[in-house]
């Protein structure tokens, strides 16, 4: 009787992480396809970055305009973000001049 009831209990327990280990390996694969959703939307937004700060550096005014945002970031605290980003093969980061840098990637830098 209280082998069965132990038993009972070892099946109950057995049943109760098997549910959670499934859990929390749908929890893990969840934010694993969340994380490369997010990495692809910061690399877009990188690039279009890029190439709007590329289109704009070609400006004479917009290197005023670049000079002035990048003095803006780093008086409020802020730091280039540059290289603060792990960069993938056939990325670099362009000096547009005036100090102003941006994170070119190779297609960009290709069609620049």
């Amino acid at each position: 009787e209280l082998e069965k009831k132990k038993k009972m209990e070892d099946k109950d327990e057995k049943v109760k992480l098997t549910r959670e280990r499934d859990t929390a390996r749908a929890e893990v694969e969840s934010l694993k396809k969340e994380k490369e959703m997010l990495k692809e939307q910061v690399g877009a937004l990188q690039r279009e970055n890029t190439a709007l700060v590329t289109k704009v550096g070609k400006l004479e005014v917009g290197k005023k305009v670049l000079g002035e945002v990048k003095m803006e970031i780093e008086s409020s605290g802020g730091r280039s973000r540059s290289g603060s980003i792990r960069r993938k093969k056939g990325e670099s980061v362009s000096s547009l001049g005036n100090g102003v840098e941006a994170t070119v990637l190779g297609e960009v830098e290709k069609g620049a």
